[in-house]
């Protein structure tokens, strides 16, 4: 594979990368961004349960629910900005 070939494809890349955000970002309001908060509980501390009793499957997955909220959060950052 040529250089420029492997630019072209990274170029190409890069614009579909673009594309799908600007197309979530469009489609997200704070309305839904409140709903996922609210359904997966991502304020709650990553450990909470019975005293001295917890789940590290349930913190793990509170942990990624609450990091996707913040990627879609700063898409729609990025989105605005543009």
């Amino acid at each position: 594979m040529s250089m420029e070939s492997n630019e072209n494809s990274n170029q190409a890349l890069v614009e579909e990368l673009q594309r799908k955000r600007q197309h979530l970002a469009e489609r997200l309001d704070d309305e839904c961004i409140e709903f996922l908060e609210a359904r997966f509980e991502t304020d709650l501390p990553a450990f909470q349960g019975r005293a001295g009793q917890y789940d590290p499957l349930d913190a793990m997955r509170r942990d990624a629910h609450r990091e996707v909220i913040l990627y879609l959060k700063h898409i729609r950052k990025i989105h605005k900005k543009s």
